[in-house]
């Protein structure tokens, strides 16, 4: 029922028809039932109230949505530039939800807010949103230009698999779990910062400049990407068939070569057999602590004299020698490099005596 029936069927009171008692009662349960859009109250509708027509509009500062309800939106939400919204108890988001810049959005503890499959959200420029509860988005999430966005201690934060969420400022998860679905990409302007626990749970992409986990427990449990710099402040525990593949390269057997550390972690030279190579090690890629390694196997240099083929390893930088593999049949050469400094230089012990350049 829209509104309340006429008391008389054609909504006519024509003069000189007296109004009998049962109109009158009838009168007084309408006016009872009403909203008293002057002085307020409360009231408990049986079923749904629905606003359609040119809508409605909360412009008092006290809107608010009241803890353990329910708010469900299958259109559009637009939250205007300016605005606060704060979100306690329980919201369902379906359609497009956009807050706009300026706007500030806190989804509080102990709140479950949920953006159904196929939702967008977009935080505008300027925008910042809070999440200390449980928030839960299965679609494509946009965080615009200059957006702050902490998911905040205790909060469970789960965005479900082939999400694609866009950050052009700094993703922050300070202390609640944060879960990323399987094929899910972040891709962001600024940095990630993972303090509590996080849970990869399938292929993810890190596309951000820096990542940095310092949680106690982040769990990778598929192929995952991470680009630009990543920073583990706590240790790097590896269990059950889990390993580091390093990137080899086939070293060739002669003439000068250069190799960077930006496509490689291992060189490996199956074969030396004259005496003609230089291999140059250059700066591409390199930071400090960054290792590289140069390997012939038993064998691998040709020739039976005590001094046979070998190959230089030298800096493009200055030319300085490194290290030499090769020289004997009978043994293997390794040449163990670390990048400190601005410059490359061999770990000793690690690498085949050198030989005078």
């Amino acid at each position: 029922m829209a509104h309340f029936a006429y008391v008389r069927p054609s909504g006519i009171f024509n003069p000189g028809i007296p109004v009998d008692h049962a109109e009158f009662t009838s009168f007084d349960q309408r006016i009872f039932k009403a909203i008293n859009g002057d002085d307020g109250g409360t009231w408990a509708p049986i079923s749904v109230i629905t606003v359609g027509g040119a809508g409605i509009t909360f412009t008092g500062a006290n809107s608010s949505l009241a803890p353990g309800a329910t708010l469900t939106s299958f259109g559009d939400l637009v939250l205007a530039a300016g605005s606060t919204t704060e979100l306690v108890g329980i919201s369902n988001f379906g359609g497009t939800a956009n807050f706009n810049g300026l706007s500030v959005t806190n989804f509080f503890g102990g709140s479950v807010t949920n953006f159904f499959p196929s939702s967008n959200l977009v935080f505008a420029a300027g925008s910042t949103q809070e999440f200390l509860g449980t928030a839960t988005v299965s679609g494509t999430t946009n965080f615009d230009g200059l957006s702050t966005t902490n998911f905040y201690g205790g909060s469970q934060t789960t965005f479900f698999p082939s999400s694609n969420l866009q950050f052009e400022g700094r993703l922050s998860s300070t202390a609640g779990l944060f879960t990323l679905g399987d094929s899910s990409t972040l891709h962001s302007t600024g940095n990630f910062y993972f303090g509590g626990g996080g849970a990869f749970v399938g292929g993810v992409t890190f596309a951000g400049p820096s990542t940095n986990f310092a949680g106690a427990a982040v769990r990778f449990t598929s192929p995952t990407e991470l680009g630009g710099h990543t920073t583990l402040t706590n240790d790097l525990v590896i269990t059950g068939a889990g390993g580091i593949a390093e990137r080899v390269v086939i070293g060739a057997d002669s003439g000068t070569n250069t190799y960077s550390v930006s496509t490689a972690d291992v060189v490996f030279v199956p074969t030396i057999t004259t005496n003609t190579g230089t291999y140059y090690v250059d700066n591409v890629g390199a930071v400090d602590g960054k290792r590289m390694k140069f390997f012939l196997p038993v064998g691998g240099a040709g020739g039976t004299a005590s001094f046979g083929p070998h190959t230089s390893i030298r800096r493009t930088s200055d030319g300085i020698q490194l290290g030499v593999l090769g020289e004997m049949t009978s043994t293997s050469s390794c040449i163990d490099l670390i990048f400190i400094g601005g410059a490359w230089h061999y770990i000793p012990g690690a690498v085949h005596p050198v030989v005078s350049a």
